[in-house]
């Protein structure tokens, strides 16, 4: 079997590559990241959903919650909520907490939480 490629995924192409030995392993083929997506968000607003921003990813995104903010800050997607009684769509951060995520653009996540609190976030 030769070496065959099979999908492409932010300019990197993923490839079925043979073993020799009648197996194959999956690699990615392509030029590596060369840009950081570093920034701040505020929440403007509790209780509204704040977009992140936009940029596209390899590697994914860590989102860290301020570690001086008055209340945990919920991560999603769009239209996350602060709902925090076993029905919300967000993940809780506590203070200071972080979380990956592995999304192709940045524009997938949001915050909602508190007015004032924030989150710092960086990917490539």
């Amino acid at each position: 079997m030769a070496d065959t490629p099979y999908a492409v995924f932010s300019g990197m192409t993923k490839m079925l590559i043979d073993m020799g030995d009648g197996t194959c392993a999956e690699r990615f083929i392509g030029p590596r990241p060369s840009h950081v997506d570093c920034g701040q968000k505020k929440i403007a607003t509790t209780g509204t959903a704040v977009a992140l921003g936009s940029g596209l990813l390899f590697n994914g995104i860590i989102v860290t919650a301020k570690s001086t903010n008055a209340a945990p800050v919920f991560v999603g997607a769009s239209g996350v909520t602060i709902t925090d009684d076993g029905t919300g769509n967000g993940y809780r951060l506590e203070p200071g907490q972080s979380i990956s995520f592995s999304v192709a653009d940045i524009s997938a996540l949001f915050i909602n939480g508190t007015v004032g609190d924030s989150v710092y976030f960086a990917g490539n």
